[in-house]
């Protein structure tokens, strides 16, 4: 096996490459794009174990409080702990992913990704919020009125309010984008 070492801490051998970042975590990543070619990502892979977990709670929650009827406490119970764990969890790791994939790299490649990000979520929850009222909600009547109401917020349809807290996110994160990279440089 040939293992190259680059300047930045990078050590590529095979189809594996692993990244030392600090004395107590390392990072592995693996991936090959459609043509072969390697592509080197920066996994954080308790990360992703951890998202997972929540991702099943969350899709739990949502399963009992769209196909149960009225239920006793236990049931309201277990539906909010796995909403507040669920939702908790994300926005911290979403929060984390963030710092790493935008605010500690290049600015003007980030600025572009997090601008894109913004309005990706954005556009998960017109989709989303639209097709709860459309395919759940029966008092829902689809109106120009109706409609401005999802898209300028003032109406949040359930399930799908999480995705504006992410689009919030990402978006005071473009407006405070400057502020985030001075104030890395200047720990530098």
């Amino acid at each position: 096996k040939s293992v190259e070492r680059y300047p930045s801490g990078f050590f590529l051998e095979a189809k594996y490459t692993r990244q030392f970042v600090d004395d107590s975590r390392d990072r592995f990543q693996t991936d090959s794009s459609p043509k072969g070619k390697e592509v080197a990502r920066d996994r954080v892979l308790s990360i992703d174990y951890f998202k997972g977990l929540l991702v099943i709670g969350m899709i739990f929650a949502h399963v009992l409080m769209l196909l149960s009827c009225e239920g006793g406490l236990t049931e309201s119970a277990i539906r909010i702990y796995f909403n507040l764990t669920s939702f908790s969890g994300l926005i911290f790791c979403f929060g984390y992913i963030f710092f790493h994939s935008y605010l500690n790299k290049d600015k003007k490649e980030s600025l572009k990704k997090i601008a894109k990000i913004t309005l990706k979520l954005l556009a998960a929850f017109y989709i989303s919020g639209l097709a709860y009222r459309l395919l759940v909600d029966k008092t829902f009547v689809l109106s120009l009125r109706s409609f401005l109401k999802i898209v300028l917020l003032n109406d949040v349809p359930r399930v799908s309010e999480f995705l504006i807290a992410f689009a919030a996110f990402s978006f005071f994160s473009l407006v405070f984008f400057f502020f985030f990279f001075s104030r890395r440089d200047c720990h530098q």
